[in-house]
């Protein structure tokens, strides 16, 4: 049978080998987007982000340098991160703007701290009107820091057009 025909064999070999392989999710400039991320797209203007949330751990390599691997965060859930292994948190936003419309980013952020207590805090991030543009914003690790929730509004001509995230995450020293 197989001499007979050994393009049976051969489709059936690709059909199987290759349903194990699992989907990355690729943009169009060939990059894989990391999982999981997010997609907001706005209702009344035509801009969409594209975000997500990352930790950084510092590996040594053989050779004794330091590399930063990530770690992506799903939002969703409340964060448990360990200050000892995490060496940052940081949220990229990707913004896609085809009409070149002039947008700000404003975070909201809640604190709280062993010896303050809860500190409400807001403040102006960015302000674009490029049709691609990523933004990558550090979030706060070090002090007194317990518990965080952070929060970025994308404002146009003083409206918000979407809100963020509330990512919330517990810092354990």
């Amino acid at each position: 049978m197989l001499r007979r025909n050994p393009i049976i064999f051969i489709l059936f070999f690709m059909l199987t080998g290759c349903a194990i392989n699992h989907v990355q999710l690729v943009d169009p400039i060939a990059r894989e987007i990391p999982k999981p991320h997010y997609v907001l797209s706005g209702i009344s203007t035509p801009i969409t982000v594209l975000f997500y949330y990352t930790a950084f751990e510092e590996i040594r390599d053989v050779d004794g340098t330091v590399i930063a691997k990530p770690t992506y965060l799903d939002f969703l859930d409340h964060q448990t991160i360990y200050t000892g292994k995490i060496k940052a948190v940081t949220l990229t936003l990707e913004i896609n703007n085809p009409k070149g419309i002039t947008y700000s980013l404003w975070e909201e952020m809640k604190v709280n701290e062993k010896k303050v207590g809860e500190v409400q805090s807001g403040r102006y991030l960015n302000r674009s009107n490029q049709k691609y543009r990523q933004f990558v914003y550090r979030l706060p690790l070090g002090g007194d820091v317990r518990d965080v929730e952070q929060c970025v509004r994308l404002m146009v001509d003083q409206n918000e057009v979407m809100r963020i995230g509330y990512f919330q995450y517990h810092l354990i020293h």
